[in-house]
């Protein structure tokens, strides 16, 4: 494979995703031996002297480094390299839920409804402990997630069950609800309160992790249409099939419980994750389905050979596994950021190919400005249609009433 490229202190082994403001690293600190992994977000540089993605990912870091919970991905503090931002986080072994359900569907399988209740009862009982997060004076920190998604939730060939990406979460002064008018998130995955810009608390995660269920034991998505603006009428409704309706022998016991997970006021949802999760545990034990971790393990193995053989070759035939970035004593950012101080090379190589430049290289921060614009746009007619058929609503109702 192709030697490490290197950013300040750190080896840039591989990629491994890319989004729209950073991309996703497996490094390693610069004489480690293979083995000694973890995952490394860096933002693009061209973004790297905007204020408003840097506070954002900053953001990000505050509340990562907050995290402390076997069901979420550990992160240190975000530093910076020649003045360009990252964050180092745990490196989970294994693949996001929506390509472990992606690879099993492809053989012709479905996911066994014990396996996705147990992951589904992990993610709970790692938000529960967000969701509770309180800060050193005893305040609750009021934390949302508000992007519980297949691609946020990692399993491990460990077995591990963990949430990753709280890009989105704020921290709110208040506790009480994160702040409105902020459409963010996946659509095929919001709760009614989020499509329609409501304050958020804690049961909007419920809602979206009710989702996850929900396909993973129909195999088949809940919210799907063909534009966001109809998705989104369908969240709002949150008109749900039972999935007994497609499946008569689906366990009445199970349909209960998604189908409250699933209801439209969050006052009917169950009050907090931790009582969804030991719902879902009571009745795994009830069905005599105990799917430990080992279990968990040896199906993403078996389903994700590539992923598994891949890192093997990286770090040798005898890898154990990833340690803890909290384990692996790396610079402190302060440090880094001595070595490596704004307009100093951190690279001995070209990390991003040269390549013909795009309107968004001429002048990124507009371009950046340009999709925030439209995304603003996009959440007012959002808004607009739901307050017009509000008002249609009403009329006909009052209609009606002077008949």
């Amino acid at each position: 494979m192709a030697a490490a490229e290197r950013f300040g202190p750190f080896e840039l082994v591989c990629r491994l995703a890319e989004g729209g403001m950073a991309t996703t690293w497996l490094a390693r600190r610069h004489g480690d031996t293979p083995g000694r992994e973890f995952v490394l977000k860096r933002v693009h540089p061209r973004y790297a002297s905007h204020v408003e993605a840097r506070e954002s990912f900053l953001e990000e870091s505050r509340v990562s480094t907050l995290l402390d919970h076997p069901n979420i991905v550990r992160a240190l503090p975000a530093g910076t390299i020649s003045g360009e931002p990252y964050l180092p986080m745990d490196f989970v072994w294994g693949g996001d839920l929506r390509s472990v359900h992606r690879a099993c569907a492809l053989s012709g399988r479905r996911l066994p409804l014990g396996f996705s209740v147990a992951v589904v009862e992990q993610v709970a009982r790692g938000m529960a402990w967000a969701h509770r997060l309180t800060d050193e004076h005893g305040q609750p920190l009021g934390l949302v997630h508000r992007d519980i998604s297949p691609p946020n939730i990692m399993l491990g060939f460990d077995g591990g069950v963990r949430i990753v990406d709280f890009g989105i979460v704020r921290l709110n002064p208040d506790a009480a609800t994160v702040r409105t008018g902020q459409l963010k998130g996946k659509f095929g995955y919001m709760s009614p309160e989020q499509v329609l810009g409501l304050e958020l608390d804690g049961r909007s995660d419920i809602f979206s992790l009710g989702i996850v269920l929900y396909e993973l034991c129909t195999t088949r998505r809940l919210f799907r249409a063909e534009s966001d603006f109809a998705s989104a009428q369908q969240i709002a409704a949150a008109d749900v099939e039972p999935p007994s309706v497609a499946d008569p022998t689906f366990p009445p016991e199970l349909e209960a419980i998604i189908l409250r997970t699933l209801a439209r006021e969050p006052g009917d949802r169950w009050p907090d994750a931790d009582v969804l999760a030991d719902v879902l545990r009571s009745w795994r034990l009830s069905v005599e389905d105990p799917w430990d971790t080992v279990r968990i393990g040896a199906l993403v193995r078996e389903l994700l050979p590539e992923a598994w053989a891949s890192m093997r070759e990286i770090a040798g035939p005898e890898y154990p596994g990833p340690v803890s970035v909290v384990e692996l004593d790396l610079p402190s950012p302060d440090e880094v950021e001595r070595q490596f101080p704004p307009g100093t090379d951190p690279t001995e190589a070209t990390l991003f190919p040269s390549e013909p430049p795009t309107d968004a290289d001429r002048d990124p921060v507009a371009a950046f400005m340009e999709r925030e614009r439209r995304q603003r746009r996009r959440t007012a007619w959002l808004a607009a249609g739901f307050v017009a058929l509000a008002v249609l609503a009403i009329l006909m109702w009052s209609r009606a009433g002077f008949r």
